[in-house]
């Protein structure tokens, strides 16, 4: 029981790590000043591109969901043949 708290642990400790190594380079990248708003703007940034990625893959265009939805600002999709 003890080695998998400690395991379990260990893993929310990398992966904690990781998340905040991701939101600092994101915060520079875009020139952000808060972190929440960092954290707001990823996971927003995030959650486009994997919609954008389901449409590809069923087939359909996703600048066509942006347009009628206007939620979403337009997503640069790359080549999608490599799939």
């Amino acid at each position: 029981m003890y080695l998998e708290t400690v395991t379990e642990f260990r893993v929310i400790y990398i992966l904690t790590l990781i998340t905040a190594i991701l939101i600092i380079a994101y915060k520079r990248l875009n020139n952000i000043d808060g972190y929440k708003i960092t954290k707001l703007e990823m996971a927003n940034d995030l959650e486009n591109d994997l919609i954008a990625q389901i449409v590809v893959l069923c087939g359909g265009n996703p600048q066509k969901i942006l347009q009628k939805t206007k939620i979403f600002p337009l997503i640069h999709v790359s080549n999608t043949t490599d799939l």
